[in-house]
């Protein structure tokens, strides 16, 4: 069962701060009096050198950097030609001497101190790295800002693009990696409680990492450790090597279409991958519509077949045993909010379409895609059928309601029926294939129009005839039984009693091994043949070099991370090394302020009339601000997280310890239904590099994993911060009231609550918006220019037109923090434009022209070339920052003024 949405609430308790260790002052005077330093005063002095040569070397870097723009300012205007591949199409632009300003002046300590911190130097060092002065900015700003970065990086060989985004997800992981690899310590009986709890905390952590380090001990137990869970599938379904197999020669048009050679599509290869930042969380959301006593007989209408009672208990069971497992098949459930509700957080049971082992549904679709996904399932079950095996009952793990039939011999000796098992994988895959086709599409699944559809529980539960939904709900022994359930996509549950009709027992019992096998391959030894199985086609799908054995600490770290396993404690140690002190309180100012000037324009947006105005500023009060990490479980507190994982055993069997980490997590999730949501809890992991708007929740989640370099650091100056965080905060913020977000009232329900006045206004600008992005190209890997699709990327455009907040809510900070910024060493600039660049800089990405061309026929997002020259395009305060000149790319005559 897929896992429920979580979702989180803003904390107020701070973080652990780092401690020092103070020397207590010595009242013995040591003037006039010579010594022989002490080893650690050598190693202080030695520090202190090194520390001034490297200041005095940034200082002539920044020196020699400056004067070169300072000259680069007063040499004639020169025409050049650029190119970024995959970005745009060739351009000629022509510099100017307007890329710098007049040094602004002021007194010593207000704003214009220049700051001399590591962090500073740094940040000063990267920008002047970054920049590219014979680009004209009022041309190509995005070049401007980033010019040098493209030029100093290159794609990875098995990655499709490469940018800031990824550089620092690389970091993140680093610290995570250090916190993995630490030393134990064991709890001591002179530890604090606090200081025990931290101590048995990293130990788990530590324990379930370097269990799965340990390929050796893993690999010996083979398929051992999955047996007990096929074993109980084939108990509750029947066997699945039959007498009849061989009857069955039917050869599938996909048989033979792979061969080595074979390369996964570009558009296949982003359609798997997901969004980028920003992109709004939409949770499968109602309508308007009603509960209604309805029969699903509407639906399936009066053809379907009825199910015997064996086979629907059998499969009532094999459904429960298999989602209470997080294993999805047929039909898989959630635990989310219902926003057709009055209260949206009330957690209600949703009922969607099952996946398959392949990314999407139009993986199926593929032909040689779909040829070695059945050989991949061949090898699954030929592991997989033979003598029951297994030491360890799975009942010695967890206990399941149903008691187990006594066992049975395999029919036929697997060594001789690979034959047999071939032609059967043909037909789970075949059953498989038509249960994805029959799903509802991507766009409909997200539509709230389309996707919501509420039925009285036991109605339903009356009509739906190849399952029992009592029963398998009373499985999960919830706290509350549900009254209604919703139906995500109706004709599918059609599809469904159709398809398991013209099914043989066999190859259901096959299809669940499957799932199962294919699910919990990741908890096996690299060198058993399901695990080369499900890599052999990782290594096709993702398009990594055959014959590269995986990176093992890689997924480890990865297993490690997960938020339903350990992932909340790692992300602890992540936050108390890279989020501690202030960081949390100035990353909130800075949301906070900007929500501030967001109200202040509302009154002065010429579409927006005045009591759309006043029940907009009422959404953007109500709005959940979460920063940095989750709050339930209390993660700065490592007793709290004790207490949460101390139902979660890990010792040193890395499968027993994936499976318990699964069934605590669906047993967790069913104990919210029909209860209010928790809003502490998070989507994301603490370390994770986005962020996200969810338009049912009200919220806006940044994770300390973004609240990096280059988007953030509390010891900034207050013009960065809120040019690189406050862009992206700004746009998650405009996602509440963009074409989307503006459907949802401010306790995330679906309402209209604009007037239709100011809907038809809005809907102006947003058409403007998209007209103008039209007008955008990249280089498509033939050359010619190809245009991005505006109706496509438009909620994701208007989101980043929100810059003009962040802007306002700097101006305004600054005029009351006069103290708390100051300059960057070695630069030039002015803080607006300084504002400008840092916004600019967190889209540094370089792209192949193929992944580029796919993923401007996908993905919602513009291109990150145009993310970054889109949102600045006739700024006025952009123009003005750098002398822009009217008609210039940059500060067109005509432009879409959505916000002011």
């Amino acid at each position: 069962m897929s896992t429920a949405r979580a979702s989180t609430d803003e904390e107020t308790a701070p973080l652990l701060d780092p401690t020092t260790d103070a020397q207590p002052a010595d009242e013995t005077t040591y003037a006039g009096r010579a010594r022989t330093l002490t080893t650690i005063e050598k190693i202080l002095a030695v520090a202190a050198l090194l520390f001034l040569l490297l200041a005095a070397t940034f200082i002539g870097l920044f020196a020699g950097t400056a004067n070169q723009l300072k000259k680069a300012r007063h040499q004639p205007a020169a025409t050049h030609t650029h190119t970024v591949p995959g970005s745009h199409a060739t351009t000629t632009v022509t510099a100017t001497k307007t890329i710098g300003g007049p040094t602004p002046t002021g007194k010593p300590g207000h704003q214009n101190e220049t700051c001399l911190s590591r962090e500073c130097i740094l940040l000063a060092s990267e920008i002047l790295q970054n920049i590219d002065d014979t680009v004209d900015p009022c041309e190509d700003f995005y070049s401007f800002a980033n010019g040098g970065w493209l030029k100093s990086h290159s794609i990875p060989s098995d990655r499709g693009s490469y940018g800031s985004f990824n550089v620092l997800q690389d970091e993140n992981r680093k610290v995570i990696l250090e916190v993995l690899e630490g030393q134990d310590e064991k709890p001591s009986k002179d530890d604090t409680p606090a200081e025990a709890a931290e101590k048995a905390n990293l130990l788990k952590l530590r324990t379930g990492y370097r269990t799965c380090m340990d390929e050796r001990a893993i690999n010996k137990k083979g398929i051992e450790p999955i047996m007990p869970l096929i074993n109980d599938i084939t108990d509750i379904l029947g066997p699945f090597l039959v007498s009849d197999l061989a009857a069955d020669e039917t050869s599938e048009d996909w048989e033979g279409t792979y061969t080595e050679s074979y390369q996964v599509p570009e558009h296949l290869k982003v359609e798997a991958s997901g969004g980028l930042l920003g992109k709004t969380i939409s949770k499968t959301v109602a309508s308007a519509k009603t509960l209604e006593q309805r029969s699903l007989q509407n639906v399936l209408g009066q053809e379907v077949a009825s199910t015997s009672t064996k086979r629907k208990d059998a499969l009532t069971q094999a459904l429960a045993y298999s989602h209470s497992r997080g294993v999805g098949a047929l039909i898989n459930f959630n635990i989310e909010g219902d926003a057709g509700g009055e209260d949206p957080q009330i957690q209600e049971l949703s009922v969607y379409q099952a996946g398959g082992g392949l990314p999407s549904k139009a993986y199926y679709e593929e032909k040689p895609i779909v040829d070695l996904y059945t050989s991949v399932v061949t090898d699954v079950l030929l592991a997989l059928a033979h003598p029951k095996a297994g030491k360890k009952a799975e009942s010695d793990l967890w206990g399941f309601p149903w008691p187990r039939p006594a066992p049975k011999e395999p029919e036929h000796d697997v060594k001789s029926q690979k034959k047999l098992v071939k032609a059967l994988a043909k037909r789970v895959v075949k059953f498989e294939r038509s249960l994805i086709r029959a799903g509802a599409d991507p766009e409909d699944l997200f539509n709230p129009q389309v996707a919501y559809n509420p039925y009285d529980f036991r109605n339903l539960s009356q009509q739906l005839d190849f399952m029992s939904l009592s029963t398998y709900v009373s499985t999960f022994a919830p706290r509350n039984f549900p009254t209604k359930i919703i139906v995500t996509s109706p004709p599918y549950i059609k599809s469904v009693h159709k398809i398991l009709a013209d099914t043989p027992d066999h190859v259901l019992s096959a299809y669940f091994v499957t799932r199962m096998g294919l699910s919990y391959s990741k908890f096996l030894g690299p060198a058993t043949p399901i695990r080369k199985a499900t890599r052999r086609l990782q290594v096709a799908l993702q398009g990594l070099k055959k014959g590269v054995p995986e990176d093992r600490q890689q997924f480890c770290q990865a297993y490690a991370d997960e938020l339903d396993g350990l992932g909340l404690l790692g992300g602890k140690e992540f936050v108390d090394r890279t989020f501690a002190g202030d960081s949390k309180a100035k990353a909130e100012s800075v949301i906070y302020n900007i929500i501030d000037a967001f109200k202040a324009r509302l009154p002065h947006v010429p579409w927006m009339d005045a009591e759309s105005a006043k029940a907009a500023a009422k959404k953007a009060d109500s709005l959940y601000v979460k920063i940095g990490y989750p709050t339930t479980p209390n993660t700065t507190d490592a007793q709290a997280l004790h207490l949460y994982y101390s139902r979660l055993q890990i010792d040193d069997d890395f499968f027993a310890n994936g499976l318990r980490q699964r069934l605590l997590s669906e047993t967790r999730d069913w104990m919210k239904l029909g209860r209010a949501r928790d809003r502490g809890e998070w989507e994301y992991n603490s370390a994770v590099v986005n962020a996200y708007y969810s338009p049912p929740d009200g919220e806006i989640v940044f994770p300390a994993g973004i609240l990096r370099s280059p988007f953030f650091s509390s010891t900034w100056p207050l013009h960065l911060q809120y040019g690189a965080f406050g862009s992206v905060a700004a746009h998650e913020l405009s996602h509440a009231f963009d074409n989307t977000g503006a459907q949802y009232d401010e306790r995330g329900r679906l309402r209209d609550w604009w007037s239709n006045e100011t809907v038809s206004r809005f809907k102006e600008k947003a058409e403007c918006v998209a007209r103008q992005y039209s007008k955008y190209s990249i280089t498509g890997p033939d050359g010619k220019p190809v245009y991005i699709n505006g109706n496509l990327t438009n909620g994701e455009d208007l989101g980043d037109s929100g810059i003009v907040f962040a802007y306002n809510a700097w101006k305004e900070a600054a005029k009351a923090e006069h103290h708390s910024h100051g300059r960057l060493p070695g630069l030039n600039f002015t803080d607006d434009q300084l504002f400008f660049l840092a916004s600019a800089r967190v889209w540094a990405q370089l792209i192949k022209p193929e992944s580029a061309l796919v993923r401007l026929r996908t993905d919602p997002h513009s291109p990150n070339f145009w993310r970054s020259n889109g949102q600045v395009s006739g700024f006025p305060r952009f123009a003005e920052a750098f002398h822009c000149k009217a008609g210039s790319k940059m500060a067109p005559k005509h432009r879409c003024d959505v916000w002011g």
